[in-house]
């Protein structure tokens, strides 16, 4: 079952989220901050049979769209109040969808991917090792991907697989630059997924307490790796989102070299491959 979720960042979100995939539906991730028409083309196209949403955005959905969930509506807290408190007893293929994510797409047209439960725990498993640093409860892990975007499941994975502590900033809008930084210090993140553009806007020398940072989405080049490699772990990620977030991560960087940074191996149970022009395989060495 394909449950839609509209929320913000924010302590409703997370719950939500955790919600929908332990009771065995179809997380189908829809941000708030999208364009009217791309937020109707995705919760008409997903084929939803709920809508989790709250007071502030409901009136961004269509009438003839799927039934709503207020999760602010007093009545719907006070049922869940009443539940048990224990996961459901559901039991979930791994080859099941664990979620339903969009794209631009090759057309601009926003393109559905579906991904299963073994993609989640294949990069849950990469994720607590990577690099040698190993989440654990004391890990703090900032939530800086918007909630459409799939890299949000990346740092979901990264805090709760490892039984950490969520961070979610109350700033509205994107985080970068000092104010980026502001909230990684004031809020004491240890670990985070940070694109190479938006690291490049944090002042040097900034969020020391940071003790593993990823980077992906983008190219990143050697100087941002000189810049923050020191005294802490740096992994460079890789993959689209057909792949689970990512297909490959690096082990821990150094800025001893101007060579770009490495995409790394595969993570667990995936391969990757090489190809030319024409999909077909290139020599070991050779670019493709």
């Amino acid at each position: 079952t394909r449950v839609a979720v509209l929320l913000p960042k924010s302590a409703a979100w997370a719950p939500a989220v955790l919600g929908v995939v332990r009771a065995g539906g179809v997380y189908v991730p829809v941000d708030p901050a999208w364009p009217a028409d791309r937020l109707r083309h995705v919760l008409t196209d997903c084929g939803a049979a709920l809508l989790l949403t709250d007071s502030a955005h409901a009136a961004t959905h269509a009438p003839d769209g799927p039934p709503v969930l207020l999760v602010d509506d007093p009545a719907v807290t006070g049922e869940l109040a009443r539940l048990p408190s224990g996961a459901p007893g559901v039991v979930v293929p791994a080859s099941g969808a664990a979620y339903l994510i969009y794209t631009s797409g090759s057309t601009g047209r926003p393109k559905g991917v579906v991904v299963p439960h073994t993609g989640l725990t294949s990069l849950a498993a990469s994720l607590t090792g990577a690099g040698g640093a190993v989440a654990g409860a004391s890990a703090r892990v900032l939530q800086l991907a918007s909630p459409g975007f799939d890299a949000s499941v990346l740092e979901l994975l990264l805090a709760f697989g490892s039984g950490g502590t969520l961070v979610l900033p109350s700033a509205d809008g994107p985080l970068a630059g000092e104010e980026l930084a502001r909230v990684v210090e004031e809020e004491r993140v240890t670990h985070a997924l940070i694109p190479p553009t938006v690291l490049a806007s944090v002042p040097p020398g900034r969020m020391p307490g940071l003790s593993t940072l990823f980077t992906g989405g983008e190219a990143c080049g050697p100087e941002l790796v000189r810049q923050w490699a020191d005294g802490r772990v740096l992994v460079n990620a890789y993959g689209p989102t057909e792949t689970t977030v990512v297909a490959s991560m690096s082990g821990r960087l150094t800025g001893a070299t101007d060579a770009p940074p490495p995409i790394g191996a595969p993570v667990t149970g995936a391969a990757v491959r090489v190809l030319d022009a024409r999909l077909r395989p290139v020599p070991v060495g050779a670019p493709g």
